[in-house]
């Protein structure tokens, strides 16, 4: 009897502490912070619609990419606080003395979600046969391509990989935190040619495979998607416990930001990442509701208007190629009001494609387009367009000069008083009975053309086309309905007829993704961001995979190569003040060229229940960066 009750304790200290599945990882990675406990569920949200796809290397929207990011690790990861580049898969590094040759150390012992090893094999195929392959559409190459030039990515055994620089390459190991994707899973799709349709949405979930803190266990078509803790995992507690603590998270999928809100004041949810407007509502309730609300500063991604410059419709096609015409819009766009009364005064006005949270690479000194529709007028009239009513008629001008029309009325009016008196004085009775005609001729006609129904007016082009476009953003998020709706609302000012159209995210990512001409105007919309500039390349570089306001690279700008080359000189200087030197330049022209319109960035804020015990939110990381790390303490 005391054997088998001996047998029974050991199977449940067996089952008790996971830290003994780690036996395999010679090398597991320590991480900081107070030590859990394990179990419990965390359930949170992300609204619109769900994933496009499970595969991560061609994923374009953060629909498909927030939740993978649970599932893939890479080479190396990013501190949520400090903003460092730390170990992950590569325990560690060494480079030449020219910064040529980087030979990666790989973990031992960790292994892939079905249990098969992760290996140099792995890293090789990743970059050599996914990154590297030009009929795989991935926004990575663009990254890790220099003028270009390709690095060598070699094996030279099991758990030791070499990369050969054509150039030096200042981000390389932030950008090695690019997932490492399993060969023996997908080698067979790539050879076939069959990969951007492997990993869709139908795939059973166990299916995909990865070396991340979290497996996909169901998933439930905008619903939710189920995560499982992974057994393997190669990170450890301080006392080596093994990670993560939680035995599971549920990312719930709803339609919109107001029905995360209301999950989260019900208790339904243990996050919210929050906008301005909910901080007079969550911030007096934290007490009573056990929850805190943590404000940051600036997030570190972007949020603008584009336009799209290769439109087949020729005269739209002229608009938006017109500088002066997007630096009218620029001029249109209320940012401070958009901040006070959509943000509740946590937001920044956002004039650089670099946010000032970035410090090492925020230029201030570049062009700012304030609110001001007068100006926003004067530089379309300069470029041509005029207000005209639709029956084609020339509107009476408000303003006559600087000053409003009955001003100049009020003037003409005295001055011809004037020379009524001077005219009688001297006894010119013909002469006074003409300004007296004058008079009244001026104050009756000024009545009428105050009360003359001349209908609205409208913004013709030079050519006689009437300004007028479609504007569109994801719909659910109510942040940006906002905008739409301000932004058309000043533009109608203006005399321009715009269309504001919120769509589903999931479409609209087709919409702007849909090569070689797009099927859209002008969205509403943000890129993520972070540390460092050269993670936008993929946007500013000609070929790159969301270049998406000119599709077409071989009809370029001379300033678009010149970002280009910006670029391709920024990666290669590994002098800090020199690389910001350079990048100054990029967002000067970036400001002065207005491919993005930019809006206003929030102020991170976010709320989390206080049974979730670990928590240390940033605008960079957000609340998940640390999820292996997270535990969840009963109340």
């Amino acid at each position: 009897m005391k054997k088998v009750v001996n047998l029974i304790l050991g199977i449940s200290i067996l089952l008790a502490v996971p830290n003994l599945s780690l036996a395999r990882v010679e090398n597991p990675k320590a991480m900081q912070g107070e030590v859990g406990k394990y179990g419990g569920t965390l359930v949170w949200s992300v609204f619109g619609s769900g994933p496009k796809t499970f595969n991560l290397p061609i994923s374009q929207e953060t629909s498909s990419s927030t939740p993978l990011s649970f599932l893939f690790t890479g080479l190396t990861e990013t501190n949520g606080v400090t903003t460092e580049v730390e170990p992950a898969l590569a325990e560690s590094w060494k480079f030449s003395e020219d910064g040529l040759l980087w030979t990666f150390h790989l973990r031992k012992g960790v292994s892939w979600f079905d249990g098969e090893p992760f290996t140099a094999d792995d890293v090789v195929f990743t970059y050599n046969d996914i990154i590297y392959n030009e009929d795989i559409a991935t926004g990575m190459r663009d990254l890790l391509t220099i003028e270009g030039k390709k690095m060598t990515v070699e094996k030279v055994d099991d758990y030791t990989v070499r990369f050969t620089l054509p150039v030096p390459y200042a981000p390389l190991l932030r950008h090695l935190g690019t997932a490492i994707m399993p060969k023996h899973i997908l080698e067979d799709a790539v050879k076939k040619g069959t990969y951007m349709t492997t990993w869709g949405v139908d795939t059973p979930p166990h299916k995909i495979i990865g070396t991340g803190p979290f497996m996909m266990k169901k998933y439930l078509p905008d619903d939710r998607i189920i995560f499982q803790r992974n057994p393997h995992y190669w990170k450890v507690d301080k006392e080596g416990n093994q990670l993560p603590y939680l035995d599971g998270m549920i990312m719930l999928i709803v339609p919109s930001i107001d029905t995360q809100l209301l999950k989260f004041q019900a208790g339904e949810i243990d996050l919210y990442g929050m906008r301005g407007e909910d901080y007079a509502i969550l911030k007096p309730k934290e007490k009573q509701d056990n929850f805190t609300v943590t404000e940051g500063g600036p997030t570190f991604g972007s949020a603008f208007v584009i336009l799209n410059w290769s439109l087949p419709d020729p005269v739209k096609f002229k608009w938006f190629n017109n500088r002066r015409f997007r630096k009218a819009l620029a001029h249109a766009i209320d940012r401070q009001t958009f901040i006070d009364n959509v943000m509740y005064g946590f937001g920044v006005p956002q004039w650089s494609p670099v946010s000032p949270a970035v410090e090492a690479f925020y230029n201030p000194e570049v062009n700012k387009y304030p609110y001001d529709l007068d100006r926003a007028g004067k530089i379309l009239r300069e470029a041509g367009f005029r207000l005209k009513t639709e029956k084609g008629e020339q509107p009476i001008p408000e303003k006559i000069g600087p000053w409003p029309r009955w001003v100049f009325v009020l003037i003409s009016i005295l001055v011809l008083c004037f020379l009524c008196v001077w005219t009688a004085i001297r006894r010119k009775w013909r002469i006074m009975i003409i300004w007296i005609i004058l008079i009244a001729v001026i104050a009756t006609g000024n009545y009428y053309v105050s009360i003359r129904p001349v209908g609205p007016k409208y913004l013709y082009d030079p050519n006689g086309h009437k300004v007028e476009f479609e504007l569109f953003t994801n719909s659910g998020n109510s942040v940006r309905e906002t905008l739409g709706t301000l932004v058309t609302d000043d533009l109608k000012k203006l005399g321009m007829n715009v269309h504001f159209r919120p769509l589903d995210f999931n479409l609209l990512v087709q919409k702007l993704t849909t090569k070689p001409r797009g099927d859209w105007d002008a969205i509403i919309l943000g890129l993520t961001g972070g540390v460092e500039p050269h993670g936008g390349a993929n946007v500013w570089k000609s070929d790159g995979e969301l270049h998406s306001w000119n599709y077409d690279p071989e009809n370029r700008y001379d300033w678009e190569r010149k970002v280009e080359e910006l670029f391709n000189k920024g990666v290669q200087e590994l002098d800090p003040k020199k690389r910001k030197l350079i990048y100054d330049q990029w967002q000067v022209i970036a400001s002065e060229e207005l491919p993005f319109l930019y809006t206003a960035l929030s102020t991170y804020l976010s709320a989390a229940r206080n049974t979730l015990k670990n928590t240390r939110p940033t605008a960079y990381g957000g609340t998940l960066w640390n999820v292996e790390m997270l535990y969840l303490e009963k109340e």
